[in-house]
């Protein structure tokens, strides 16, 4: 008895075809989905930490400080802070983060004098506070032995920008504010951006309608505050 083999027929080849086709498609828009999703994770995260680092720092040294002002300046609000006199620096960051008081009052409240003065502002590239700022703004943070309004040569380097690489190290920072009130508490709001895509569109990209910001809101209060 003779035994036959089939092929396949031209229409079942066609329908296998397709059918792979469209696996194969969803699949790679699936791909492209999850992709898009985890990138902008990763962009949010990115935001919220660096939001989270700055507010950190700026923690840091108001707790710190003798007390803090807010001056207004062509760049925009800044916030002037007064460091003691005497103290050390533990992290080496060029500021006072453990005072030591140089005299104890008869009622025995500590005096620790005036030392660094220390601003925080949002300024143009150059981080000159006198230069009002245009177009995108950087954040900064300058030292001054005295009251004088804070020029480029008074930046921080290592706290405004990578390596001292000149690239700014908030770069996703958009707005800065302080505000201080009469008992020493001084709140600050940082805002950043965020980026926020239409789910909706697989692989769509993004437009500043769909934009968004991120906003933190800290308040602290200065060394004197309990005084």
């Amino acid at each position: 008895m003779t035994s036959r083999c089939h092929g396949f027929t031209l229409v079942e080849l066609l329908l296998a075809t397709s059918i792979t086709a469209v696996i194969v498609g969803a699949l790679g828009g699936m791909f492209v989905f999850v992709g898009s999703r985890a990138a902008q994770s990763v962009a949010q995260n990115g935001v919220l930490l660096q939001a989270q680092a700055l507010s950190e720092e700026l923690e840091r040294t108001v707790v710190n400080a003798q007390s803090c002002r807010v001056i207004p300046a062509p760049g925009g609000l800044a916030l002037k802070c007064i460091l003691p006199a005497t103290g050390d620096d533990t992290d080496g960051d060029g500021l006072i983060d453990r005072a030591k008081p140089m005299w104890i009052t008869p009622t025995g409240h500590e005096g620790y004098g005036t030392g660094r003065r220390v601003w925080l502002y949002l300024g143009d590239s150059s981080g000159d506070l006198n230069t009002a700022a245009t177009g995108s703004k950087r954040f900064w943070r300058a030292y001054r032995n005295d009251d004088g309004i804070p020029t480029s040569a008074d930046i921080d380097q290592s706290f405004s920008t990578y390596y001292d690489s000149g690239n700014s190290r908030w770069n996703l920072i958009d707005e800065a504010t302080f505000s201080v009130s009469g008992d020493g508490l001084i709140t600050f709001t940082i805002k950043a951006s965020k980026l926020r895509r239409n789910e909706s569109r697989i692989g769509g990209g993004d437009s500043s309608a769909e934009g968004a910001q991120l906003s933190l809101v800290r308040t602290v209060f200065c060394r004197n505050w309990r005084r």
